[in-house]
């Protein structure tokens, strides 16, 4: 008669597999720290090391909940940085050619993925 054909784990948990592949690419990045990654955020820091020693000083590190809940899509990594008052605890550089460049931020369990520069989207795992 009429056989039910199952889906695999992994395409009837399409959320759970997408949370799973975020906190497996964070994990590989941590893991295999690129000399690309690691030049850039260096140019970063040195480039804006005067602009943004004073605004650390004066800001308080806030929980990944309350940067979840500021910051909004479209803003840049620097305003993102200013508003969480520290440097994201990981980030992992691509670029796709086609689609331009994507960069994968964490705080703790906030992942924040900027396109072209700008927040493209942002998940509290």
């Amino acid at each position: 008669m009429g056989e039910e054909v199952k889906k695999n784990w992994f395409a009837r948990h399409k959320v759970l597999t997408g949370i799973v592949g975020v906190i497996l690419l964070l994990g590989i990045g941590s893991a295999m720290s690129s000399t690309g990654s690691v030049s850039t955020d260096t140019a970063d820091q040195n480039q804006g090391a005067t602009q943004e020693a004073p605004v650390k000083k004066e800001s308080k590190k806030l929980s990944s909940q309350e940067i979840y809940e500021k910051v909004q899509p479209g803003m840049t990594k620097e305003e993102v940085i200013k508003i969480a008052g520290h440097d994201p605890d990981n980030c992992i550089n691509s670029d796709s050619g086609t689609f331009g460049s994507s960069e994968t931020c964490s705080y703790g369990t906030l992942s924040l993925i900027f396109m072209n520069g700008e927040l493209e989207s942002k998940t509290k795992l």
